[in-house]
């Protein structure tokens, strides 16, 4: 009776392992990973596929994803499928021969808006360290 009680314990412990692995490959940490996007699923020609069937997905910097639509025509799909997947995740798509903004503009818009992300960023890091203090008191 205690052998099967501990095999089932075990099993369930295994079970939560491997879904706390599985969360945590899909958790932020301020570097970019492919793995992030292993569960966002696409509508392709009427079959929802994972995306990496559809594409390729790079790490190339540590804030930057890049995935390459094997067929041009999902790039839309892919490109609302990473929205919807709701990971704080705003995909861009580029090829497009015209430029709403000239490069200066750009660049000046992208360094505000890190600065402003890595405000908010130090904000959340901040409010995770008070919860884990909060958590760790006894």
């Amino acid at each position: 009776m205690t052998d099967k009680i501990y095999n089932d314990s075990e099993e369930k412990m295994k079970k939560s392992y491997q879904s706390i692995q599985k969360e945590f490959a899909g958790l932020r940490t301020g570097k970019a990973s492919a793995s992030l996007l292993d569960n966002v699923r696409v509508d392709y020609h009427g079959t929802i596929r994972p995306l990496n069937q559809l594409a390729s997905i790079s790490a190339p910097e540590i804030r930057l994803l890049i995935v390459q639509a094997w067929d041009k025509t999902t790039v839309g799909e892919i490109s609302k499928s990473i929205q919807k997947a709701d990971l704080g995740l705003n995909p861009q798509v580029e090829g497009k021969k015209d430029k709403a903004i000239n490069e200066d503009d750009h660049k000046k818009g992208a360094e505000k808006i890190q600065k402003l992300t890595d405000h908010y960023i130090s904000m959340i890091d901040d409010l995770m360290g008070n919860k884990e203090k909060e958590i760790m008191e006894v």
